[in-house]
């Protein structure tokens, strides 16, 4: 029988729980690739992250480059869209 953990998902703001993943005990936390976890309400105060790394990778660059930015936004929506603005060639400015 295989032996699997528990991984409670909580958001990453307000801390409530969303949900639980169930992973093999083989494996670690690390190697579920959980990006970020965000509580609906949260969600929409803060911006999905999905949306953000969509925006990101397609006007300015790579993975790594959104996980630098991601952690200089503290994650949140408002704060990444100052930032992006800065880096946005300027034709992408004025649609």
């Amino acid at each position: 029988m295989i032996k699997l953990n528990k991984y409670i998902l909580r958001c990453r703001f307000c801390n409530k729980q969303t949900g639980e993943y169930q992973y093999h005990s083989d494996l670690t936390i690390a190697d579920l690739n959980i990006a970020d976890i965000r509580c609906s309400e949260c969600e929409l105060l803060n911006g999905s992250y999905k949306e953000m790394h969509d925006e990101f990778l397609r006007d300015i660059g790579n993975h790594d480059e959104f996980l630098k930015m991601m952690g200089k936004t503290e994650f949140k929506k408002q704060n990444f869209d100052i930032e992006i603005a800065k880096l946005k060639p300027k034709e992408l400015k004025i649609k």
